[in-house]
């Protein structure tokens, strides 16, 4: 979808997001969000969740809204997650304002659109990571489309998967969920259909003129009415797959999932690394990674396991307040984003070496 497909709407834009909405029928519109950083495959910083909660704040109670379309401009990605650059600078310059804040306005986008009862329309391409992953999540209609890659990598910057991920990756089957936590995991479009995390697979071509396919249907005052046009409409696009290539390896993803704790799993990853190429690049990043990363992302997942990603929302923003003040986050990002030199000297080496009382600390209470 690009910025002129809004051509005939009511438009506002801003540097980095646009709003607008698309005429459905007497008085009723489908409110439109494009986020507009493609540059930065659309990361989003602090002043783009506060402009979406803005203008969210009006659209929520308007009962001409009938529903709600999220997409992001550019051709490389839906979104890369959070603008986590901007957070570390804020960080590094002792700005605890703008640090919290960022936290606030991001989990309560992602938690006003778990509750919206009216369609919430993610439409995504290319990447979706992290902040941008935990924005599908929020929809009642999650759409992926080819040649994706979806993963929660906050392992790699020293942070741990938000945004909720660790509600919804609970519901994947055993060891999967623990596993694309704590490696930073991709996977692909099918596999993000086949375990739940999309509801439609579309082609592209019909991604980019989704909008308006929408525009023409028989929008109603009724909120059931129109959840059931919208499925309908996607079950007529949603193409086939390719086959699943973790289905394949649902035995060992178990195993991975009954291992005890965090140095167990790694054995157990390595052991399995050795016998199947498909564990290669997880393995490789288990070893790579944040050992601080490795032990909270794995005992909060458990934590939180059977907790709906609102109340999961509710405990990242405490966690991820400590987080970045207490870990290994500013390095990470430094080594991945900013001096791209690979070498983000941890705190601990292994994780068998991470201080229990810093874990404790960290995690309590949640």
């Amino acid at each position: 979808m690009t910025t002129s497909e809004t051509s005939g709407a009511e438009t506002e834009a801003t540097a980095n997001v646009i709003f607008g909405t698309r005429e459905v029928g007497a008085d009723l519109r489908l409110a439109l969000i494009l986020l507009n950083r493609p540059a930065q495959l659309n990361a989003m910083n602090t002043q783009m969740f506060a402009a979406m909660n803005r203008q969210l704040d009006s659209w929520e109670h308007d009962d001409g809204i009938v529903g709600l379309g999220i997409a992001g401009v550019g051709e490389r990605g839906f979104c890369a997650g959070g603008d986590v650059v901007s957070l570390r600078n804020a960080l590094l310059a002792s700005d605890e304002a703008e640090v919290d804040q960022c936290f606030d306005e991001e989990y309560f986008l992602d938690s006003r659109l778990h509750r919206w009862t009216k369609p919430v329309i993610v439409s995504t391409h290319g990447v979706c990571m992290g902040g941008g992953l935990g924005l599908l999540m929020a929809g009642s209609h999650r759409i992926v489309t080819p040649n994706m890659a979806i993963a929660m990598p906050e392992v790699n910057i020293g942070f741990y998967p938000d945004v909720g991920s660790s509600s919804f990756l609970s519901q994947l089957p055993e060891g999967v969920g623990r596993t694309f936590a704590v490696t930073g995991m991709v996977i692909d479009s099918t596999d993000a259909m086949r375990f739940g995390l999309a509801t439609a697979f579309v082609s592209h071509t019909d991604h980019l003129t989704l909008w308006d396919q929408l525009a023409v249907l028989p929008w109603t005052s009724d909120t059931a009415h129109n959840h059931e046009i919208v499925n309908d409409v996607l079950a007529e696009l949603s193409i086939g797959d390719h086959g699943s290539d973790i289905e394949g390896h649902l035995g060992q993803f178990e195993r991975l999932g009954q291992a005890g704790d965090i140095v167990e799993f790694g054995e157990t990853l390595n052991e399995l690394a050795n016998t199947f190429d498909f564990f290669s690049a997880s393995a490789r990043a288990f070893k790579q990674v944040s050992p601080t990363s490795l032990v909270v992302a794995d005992r909060y997942f458990a934590l939180s396991r059977g907790r709906t990603p609102v109340e999961v929302l509710k405990t990242d923003e405490v966690l991820s307040k400590r987080y970045v003040r207490e870990s290994d986050f500013s390095a990470g990002v430094r080594s991945a984003l900013v001096t791209k030199d690979n070498n983000p000297c941890w705190q601990f080496e292994t994780v068998d070496q991470v201080d229990v009382l810093l874990i404790d600390r960290l995690l309590d209470g949640l």
